[in-house]
């Protein structure tokens, strides 16, 4: 489609809500920008998708894997409280566990799979991922509808962020395969 046709499919569009395959019905309106965003960029430019979108990205740089991978380490090690009571020493081995298999990552998909094992939600795993991949990253996004409890509603209004900050990760090749993104739990 050209530019002008996209401004009228999106008028007509109503946001869907429902379960898909990034997992919580939650997700939905993030799966749909996502899938929105990176069709428009094939048909007209990123820049062209971002006004549409009214949206805006900034950053200075991509990072390696590598760097990626280190910087999600040590937000970690963080986690290791070394303080804890005896009883607790489950919870050190399973962050080591963690941090083990972030080091043996060969790719982007695999740190997005450690993070789901590691029972982030696809909200706060894609911010973190691009903010590390994409140095001094901005980005700015319309709120996104919310649909259930006043609180869902809250959660669900960064969507159209999360929605880019993934289609920003495929766009710039960090993520090959978006089933990366598949099977969160919210």
């Amino acid at each position: 489609m050209n530019e002008q046709e996209w401004k009228e499919w999106l008028k007509e569009q109503e946001i869907p809500f429902e379960v898909n395959d990034w997992g919580s019905c939650q997700y939905s309106t993030a799966k749909w920008f996502f899938d929105t965003f990176l069709e428009m960029v094939k048909d007209l430019s990123l820049e062209k998708a971002l006004n549409l979108l009214k949206c805006k990205v900034k950053f200075d740089a991509t990072v390696t894997l590598a760097d990626v991978i280190s910087d999600l380490v040590d937000i970690f090690k963080g986690q290791i409280n070394y303080d804890l009571a005896e009883e607790d020493y489950d919870d050190i081995i399973t962050v080591v566990g963690h941090i083990k298999q972030l080091k043996a990552c060969v790719d982007g998909e695999g740190i997005f799979k450690v993070l789901k094992e590691a029972a982030w939600d696809l909200w706060a795993a894609a911010d973190v991922v691009a903010h590390n991949f994409f140095t001094n990253l901005v980005i700015e996004a319309p709120d996104s509808p919310g649909y259930g409890p006043k609180l869902n509603e809250l959660v669900q209004s960064d969507n159209f962020r999360t929605g880019l900050c993934c289609a920003l990760l495929v766009h710039h090749g960090f993520i090959l395969n978006s089933e990366a993104f598949a099977g969160f739990d919210t």
